[in-house]
């Protein structure tokens, strides 16, 4: 055979012969990988509320706050959905409220940063990338009630870290406000606020469902939210994805559809809508100080434990280029500072010239260094837990358990039990 023969069959051969490869490739592909719905839905929240944990209130007799229960609302989307005309739906929930190894996980931020199981990284948020198996359309996320009421602080951390991994993949985040249960003081126009300020700086949409359970006239009931109540936070959510109502949905009847004309409505009435003005000045444990001063002052016990607090607030301080002076007070055996020797400010009288911003102070099992509330002489007092050193991830779950404590502690200014050589002292 001529050379030039032999070539143009080889490389003849060799590209059909490729293509052949290819188009099986291809054809194995099409039959081996996962059917993926049309509409794919991702739902975090959970039946159980954050003031349910055994550490929260197990003795100081405070109410727990009733969950929000996302499952008539899952159920009720998952309904409206497959109405509608979409093609395959799949709407999927995740419950950020869990137990592992003895610690628990209690709320959107808890849940996400939690360190088990251990391929948590590599499959809770892969799963919110859409590196998991499914490629989200939409993440919802449902806040517990306790969070969302007495430290929104923490709800916004959690939306924060959740849309920030969630804006990794395809998906959006979407926010649905919820509303009050029966029997809470909290009004609705908090959730509004908390919800519509956070979606705004975090870039999130939000599903006004609180505004339109309130505009549609529907009572709370022995369940939260009532089945009438999942509906209009379902048909809230069609409205915020698809700008339509879901009374175009096959789906639902005609009371169902009056109430979804009426979720739409809402929807469409609050899209840039100004929802709130001014400072946030709900008090909680998380309350922005509004402070301006590029000077700050605090007292600490220079004890080791504190150290590692000391070098963080100071690095912080120094990058925000705020001048910062401590003190020390050596014990706090009494609740006057003056008494206790040298190294606190004084006017040239040698008083004490106070008070000074804040201080440190450890929890539990050594009195003398603990912690001192005394608003003559510190405007502000820094509680931290004191605790053994544990592995790193076992630390994680422990911390977060140990902040979510003593936050609701000190939101309800409750008295802790222990005896120092001074009197009880209780968080403010």
């Amino acid at each position: 055979m001529p050379l030039k023969s032999a070539l143009y069959f080889v490389f003849h051969f060799r590209n059909r012969y490729a293509a052949y490869l290819l188009t099986l490739v291809c054809c194995l592909t099409l039959f081996t990988r996962p059917a993926m719905a049309d509409v794919n839905v991702l739902v975090i929240g959970s039946a159980t509320d954050s003031s349910s944990q055994s550490y929260v209130f197990a003795d100081e007799g405070v109410a727990s706050v009733s969950a929000f229960d996302p499952s008539g609302v899952v159920s009720e989307l998952t309904s409206i959905l497959g109405g509608a005309g979409l093609g395959t739906v799949n709407v999927s929930f995740e419950d950020f409220h869990g137990t592992s190894s003895g610690y628990r996980h209690a709320n959107l931020f808890h849940w996400f940063h939690f360190p088990f199981p251990e391929d948590a990284e590599t499959t809770r948020w892969a799963n919110l990338r859409g590196e998991n198996g499914t490629e989200w359309d939409y993440v919802v996320l449902i806040g517990d009630a306790h969070t969302m009421e007495y430290l929104p602080g923490f709800y916004a951390l959690g939306v924060s870290e959740i849309a920030k991994e969630v804006a990794k993949g395809s998906a959006e985040t979407v926010l649905l406000m919820p509303w009050p249960a029966s029997g809470s003081s909290t009004p609705l126009d908090h959730y509004k606020e908390v919800v519509c300020r956070i979606g705004r700086t975090g870039g999130c949409a939000v599903a006004p469902a609180g505004l339109a359970w309130d505009d549609s006239g529907e009572l709370s009931g022995d369940t939260h939210p009532t089945s009438n109540g999942a509906y209009i936070a379902a048909a809230t959510l069609y409205s915020r994805f698809f700008d339509q109502s879901a009374s175009a949905s096959t789906y639902g009847s005609a009371a169902q559809d009056t109430l979804a004309d009426n979720a739409h409505t809402v929807v469409q009435a609050n899209q840039g809508a100004v929802q709130y003005t001014g400072k946030f000045d709900t008090p909680n444990p998380y309350s922005p100080q509004y402070n301006s001063n590029r000077n700050v002052d605090f007292s600490i016990t220079g004890t080791s434990t504190e150290r590692g607090h000391i070098e963080t607030l100071e690095w912080v301080l120094d990058a925000c280029r705020v001048n910062h002076s401590k003190y020390f007070s050596h014990r706090y055996n009494t609740d006057d500072p003056g008494t206790e020797g040298a190294g606190w400010p004084t006017d040239e009288a040698g008083d004490f010239v106070g008070p000074i911003d804040y201080n440190f102070g450890k929890y539990r099992f050594y009195p003398y260094d603990e912690f001192n509330v005394n608003p003559e002489f510190w405007k502000h007092t820094y509680i931290f837990e004191y605790q053994q050193l544990l592995t790193e991830d076992t630390a994680v779950g422990v911390i977060l358990n140990h902040d979510m404590m003593l936050l609701h502690r000190m939101q309800h200014s409750i008295e802790l039990k222990f005896k120092t050589k001074r009197s009880y002292g209780t968080f403010l």
